[in-house]
């Protein structure tokens, strides 16, 4: 009786090992189908005339596809690290400045829609891959008021990282 106790529950332990695994690997194909569409959509905007094809539209494009190859790579923890190495970094911070003012520009509207939609993408992966954690952590984030501010840092980092993203090569 004791052997077929522990035989299920090393059976449970599997099937569950098993479940989390395929939810993560249902999750970064899901992300990367998506990273992929938000990169034909700006490339069919640019086609269409509706973004100027300038070296923001690079890096759009290029950072998309280097984020489709860091998939692994993007969760929490990794942005957590990303934001420690960075985050007093000079030429990053000018970069980040740059393409924040260019954005706002009116020719740029469109590739900063693509651009909230690239944050999105990332911001939800982040969500979804981390489901327990985020509803712990950032629910104590948010009694402190800075909700907004943790995800968006956590978002932002994978947007110009020099490891997930092409930034410091277009600005």
């Amino acid at each position: 009786m004791l052997y077929f106790l522990i035989s299920m529950l090393i059976m449970l332990a599997l099937i569950d090992r098993a479940l989390r695994v395929g939810r993560l690997e249902q999750l970064m194909l899901e992300a990367r189908f998506g990273f992929f569409a938000l990169r034909d959509e700006l490339r069919l905007a640019a086609i269409d005339g509706e973004v100027p094809h300038n070296r923001w539209f690079d890096y759009l494009d290029t950072s998309i596809t280097k984020a489709i190859d860091a998939l692994p790579h993007i969760n929490a923890w990794e942005a957590l690290a990303l934001l420690y190495n960075h985050s007093d970094d000079e030429s990053i911070i000018r970069a980040q400045q740059e393409l924040y003012e260019a954005l706002a520009r009116e020719e740029n509207q469109g590739l900063k829609k693509i651009y909230t939609n690239y944050l999105i993408c990332i911001l939800e992966l982040l969500v979804e891959r981390h489901r327990t954690l985020g509803r712990v952590a950032f629910n104590v984030v948010r009694m402190r008021g800075r909700v907004v501010n943790l995800k968006d840092k956590l978002a932002k980092i994978f947007t110009v990282a020099p490891e997930t993203s092409t930034l410091l090569e277009h600005h």
